[in-house]
């Protein structure tokens, strides 16, 4: 997959994303082993004495054979793929890629272990855009093919908090980076949520610290049936 590094407006956008969370405490943080995800958590934690420890499961969607075209390449080589990505996401295989719902999969896993692995901490995760919109999807339940209609900006702020029947956890995360409070239960890493937690989206998607220019909307509308089609 593509590990390009940040630019300077992505550094920009992650200092800003820094100085939104300068009054937030951060005891451990985790982010993507891409370079950009990691650079952006280093540069949010740069005044702090905290080192982001890559995880795998974070990484951005592998888009296979998608991987170093350009859109009107992949628009007409994989036209039909194009297409369910846009408007079906939970229907698109893209060739010798990574679907959407498996990338909702190993990030939730990654989230909790992180989670269970901090109890009482305060977490910064830093990922990237169809990552964390899966994951945040599958923590509000609502189906992966609305994965366009609730975008994260790059630098944008989103807060988790995660609910145990003796104690309350709250974690941020951001494509590209983000802040949060961990409590929970200790014991051995998990792939999911133990009896009696859940999790609950309190931010998702705060960009006010970004200038208007950065801050991103829904990408694609889904199409009104046609007036014959609503005649039909």
């Amino acid at each position: 997959m593509s590990d390009i590094p940040l630019s300077e407006t992505g550094r920009y956008q992650a200092s800003c994303a820094r100085d939104a969370l300068k009054g937030t405490v951060i005891d451990a943080a985790y982010a993507s082993p891409l370079r950009r995800a990691m650079e952006t958590a280093r540069i949010i934690l740069q005044d702090r004495r905290i080192a982001p420890e890559p995880v795998f499961d974070f990484h951005e969607q592998n888009a296979g054979a998608w991987e170093g075209l350009t859109a009107e390449e992949i628009r007409l080589r994989y036209p039909k793929e194009l297409e369910l990505w846009s408007s079906r996401p939970s229907q698109v295989q893209i060739p010798d890629g990574e679907t959407f719902l498996h990338v909702q999969q190993r990030a939730s896993r990654a989230f909790w272990e992180c989670v269970h692995a901090n109890p009482g901490k305060t977490i910064l995760i830093a990922s990237h855009m169809v990552c964390l919109s899966a994951l945040l999807l599958g923590i509000a339940n609502l189906p992966i093919d609305e994965i366009w209609e609730h975008p994260i900006s790059n630098a944008g702020l989103n807060r988790v908090e995660v609910f145990t029947p003796a104690e309350t956890a709250s974690v941020t995360e951001t494509p590209s980076g983000g802040a949060a409070s961990a409590s929970a239960a200790g014991g051995p890493q998990d792939a999911g949520p133990r009896p009696g937690e859940r999790a609950s989206i309190t931010v998702w998607n705060e960009d006010s610290h970004l200038p208007e220019e950065f801050r991103r909307r829904p990408m694609f509308r889904k199409q009104q049936p046609s007036q014959t089609q609503q005649a039909q």
